[in-house]
């Protein structure tokens, strides 16, 4: 690239992120961002550039952290007979969000505030995955934080898209982030209100891949399925609870039939449906 474009760092900086991104080299990521912070033609586009490379970047950083991670997790739990609450907490306290991939996803975040009125669509929403797989990755208490100011961002950008609603991939990633966001909120009432969102995109997610494609999105049915399986936990109603247990198998099955490779699935609604009869005994006992 360099000899055939030697005068353009931009493409340049743009593939070495790429290439950082797809073998996962941590220099040439660096690199490429610090090329493109370097440019001093500022505008819309270059800054969605940036704020992709950053993210990229972050990414890289949090995947090193899970690696890392797994394996020591999987030590303590050998060890010990009990678990360890002192070391398992010094464990998870590692896994907090380092001061470089603070810096680099709020670089990104302040990028695209400042770009996205004027940016090119397919900019933005890489930016926006990149975003999202951030978020996705923080799901620790002692990521929570981060978590939710990455969710809420993800989600302020996508709701400025003109024709975001109408965009299946974006509402598809923002059912997605709601999903996840459900996790890390505080309140029983926030996390109902969170989940009932969720639900809601998820099937307007599956209607538009419909309209779009012709055909259901076996990621949204299962997305469903487990999100109305975590509303379950959220409600008292003893009819509404067997409600939910029955959309939860319906949509289980149809995730299965549009996927049926994944044979996880099956004992998914296996579960599911042994956990649904138990419900069922239990309020004839009450009875």
């Amino acid at each position: 690239f360099q000899q055939d474009e030697p005068d353009n760092r931009t493409g340049y900086a743009a593939c070495l992120v790429q290439l950082g991104k797809t073998i996962g080299v941590e220099e040439s990521l660096r690199e490429g961002l610090d090329i493109l912070r370097g440019e001093k033609n500022k505008d819309s586009t270059l800054k969605l550039k940036v704020a992709y490379a950053a993210l990229a970047l972050a990414n890289y950083l949090r995947m090193q952290q899970i690696a890392a991670f797994a394996p020591q997790e999987a030590n303590l739990y050998q060890e010990n007979a009990e678990l360890d609450e002192d070391a398992y907490e010094e464990l998870l306290s590692k896994q907090k969000v380092t001061p470089d991939e603070e810096k680099l996803y709020k670089e990104a975040i302040g990028l695209v505030r400042e770009a996205i009125k004027d940016a090119p669509l397919s900019d933005i929403q890489n930016v926006i995955s990149e975003l999202r797989t951030y978020a996705l990755s923080l799901d620790l208490p002692v990521q929570k934080d981060h978590a939710n100011v990455v969710l809420d961002a993800t989600i302020e950008f996508i709701q400025q898209v003109p024709g975001h609603q109408d965009n299946w991939e974006l509402v598809t990633v923002w059912a997605a982030c709601l999903a996840h966001q459900e996790k890390v909120v505080d309140g029983t009432q926030k996390r109902v209100e969170v989940i009932s969102k969720a639900i809601e995109m998820a099937e307007k997610a599956n209607q538009l891949h419909v309209d779009k494609v012709g055909k259901d999105h076996p990621f949204m049915w299962e997305l469903l399925a487990g999100l109305l399986m975590t509303q379950i936990s959220l409600v008292d109603d003893e009819d509404e609870v067997m409600a939910l247990y029955e959309r939860a198998v319906s949509s289980f099955k149809k995730a299965h039939e549009l996927a049926p490779e994944k044979v996880e699935l099956l004992e998914m609604i296996k579960v599911i449906e042994e956990m649904k009869d138990a419900e069922g005994n239990n309020d004839s006992d009450d009875e």
